[in-house]
């Protein structure tokens, strides 16, 4: 996934999107790394496939 950049005053956001196709057994997870966080993990049923339209906005700040 590419992303668009915008900077701004005090942070900068990254924008992307993306498209694909998940087939079935496989799984489609979200997660920080390492060791960290599951968002999202998902294993596409037998016959089934998932069709993915991700969309993503970060917003980068200083701490």
């Amino acid at each position: 996934m590419e992303f668009d950049e915008q900077v701004l005053l005090a942070s900068t956001r990254k924008i992307g999107s993306t498209s694909f196709e998940v087939p079935a057994g496989k799984t489609l997870k979200v997660e920080t790394s390492p060791n960290g966080d599951d968002i999202l993990e998902l294993t596409v049923p037998e016959s089934k496939k998932f069709v993915v339209d991700l969309w993503i906005k970060i917003q980068e700040v200083d701490v």
